[in-house]
């Protein structure tokens, strides 16, 4: 049960926006726990579901504030009961709750999410770095953590099982010759 030092990279290129992961964490309890090592933003918007019987246009600009925050942010789409919000997410913390407001009046609250979210796994493994921080852009060949301690991948043990099946037909070859 050999084990190896692994990175994980970005599946998306995006922004992080969640990583509720710290170094020295094992990978399969926290995404047990937590349900992924982080989140990416692809889209660049976060997004916010508020409940009202006001009639707003859509693509209209609205005013999205947050604890010590706000950013502005447009009527993107029509709900059952309200409306979804977006807004950019270079600002807007995840998970947190928001108010919306048309002006000085509220128009509602919800709690601001990614847009389009991607979630990054790996196989296993102890977190020994993480190399981006919350709100850092990353592309697809940006490595998000450093693991120590992962098993090898099923596509590594599967080459390997091959090399293993090829040296015993050269052996075999060589033993006819």
């Amino acid at each position: 049960s050999s084990k190896t030092t692994e990175y994980v990279y970005a599946p998306v290129k995006g922004r992080i926006k969640w990583i509720p992961v710290s170094k020295g964490d094992d990978v399969i309890s926290s995404i047990a726990e937590y349900g992924s090592l982080a989140l990416i933003s692809t889209d660049g918007l976060m997004q916010v579901e508020i409940e009202t019987t006001q009639e707003l246009a859509m693509a209209s600009g609205v005013k999205v504030k947050w604890g010590d925050g706000s950013d502005s942010g447009k009527v993107a789409e029509k709900t059952a009961n309200g409306y979804l919000i977006t807004l950019d997410d270079d600002k807007a913390p995840y998970n947190e709750p928001a108010e919306v407001y048309d002006g000085d009046t509220l128009l509602g609250e919800g709690i601001l999410a990614i847009h389009a979210p991607a979630a990054v796994y790996a196989n296993g493994g102890t977190i020994s770095k993480i190399h981006y921080d919350v709100n850092d852009k990353v592309k697809t060949t940006s490595k998000l953590f450093t693991l120590k301690n992962e098993p090898f991948s099923d596509s590594y043990q599967q080459k390997y099982a091959e090399r293993i099946d090829m040296a015993g037909q050269l052996e075999t070859v060589l033993r006819y010759q």
